[in-house]
């Protein structure tokens, strides 16, 4: 079973195509575009994590993704 922390961070090489990932890194200095945030953000919700694409945007880490998990 997946823990919410590995299921963003595979969502996230998914839609990036990476294998690694460090999560204080910008998803746009990685190569992530406004299409792949938007194709980040759907898929996270997919998961129950919802995000706002105005925050995403201010601070586009899987660091603040994880913060703002309620569970």
């Amino acid at each position: 079973m997946c823990t919410v922390k590995e299921e963003v961070v595979n969502i996230w090489k998914s839609v990036l195509d990476m294998n690694d990932v460090e999560n204080d890194k910008s998803f746009f200095d990685v190569g992530g575009s406004s299409i792949a945030a938007i194709q980040l953000i759907n898929e996270l919700k997919g998961i129950g994590v919802n995000i706002d694409i105005d925050r995403f945007y201010r601070d586009p880490t899987i660091d603040m993704i994880l913060s703002s998990c309620v569970h």
